[in-house]
């Protein structure tokens, strides 16, 4: 019984440290100003970024932008993966990249922050103390801290 609640609580804890930066943005901001691009053959997010933002890095400012402009708008469709642009789809280039990440910054939404509202706190999880591991070096929970981590609890008997 302790080790399904140990086990639970630690799920729950990387799930939620996990969660943010899964969260989609929402479009309640303000309106995006910015350019339509048409997928062109040969075209990848990173060359495109280059381009339009000097950072090949910024992908998912495009993507993020891309997926705005999809649910207010039916001409472009939503990027669910970089290697999955395709010729003729349309992309949303926001104008200015800095305004953009500033106003559009990943939040949870009104129904995610009440699902975690809802949420009990069961407290800190306990150190993980144990004299034999299986295929790591002992772990410690502070070493883990920000990092999402699935652990998987054997027994024997």
């Amino acid at each position: 019984m302790t080790r399904s609640l140990i086990v639970f609580g630690l799920l729950i804890l990387f799930f939620l440290i996990g969660l943010r930066p899964l969260l989609a943005a929402t479009s309640s901001a303000l309106p995006l100003e910015g350019q339509t691009y048409t997928v062109q053959a040969d075209d990848k997010l990173a060359r495109l970024t280059e381009k339009y933002f000097s950072d090949p890095a910024a992908t998912g400012v495009l993507i993020a932008a891309t997926n705005l402009k999809a649910g207010e708008d039916e001409r472009y469709t939503t990027i669910d993966s970089p290697a999955q642009l395709t010729v003729g789809q349309q992309l949303f280039i926001p104008n200015d990249r800095q305004a953009f990440e500033a106003t559009y910054h990943l939040e949870p939404s009104p129904a995610q922050q009440q699902l975690l509202a809802d949420l009990d706190v069961l407290g800190r999880p306990p150190e993980l103390n144990n004299e034999v591991w299986l295929n790591s070096d002992p772990l410690k929970l502070a070493d883990l801290q920000g990092q999402v981590v699935i652990v998987e609890f054997w027994t024997y008997g």
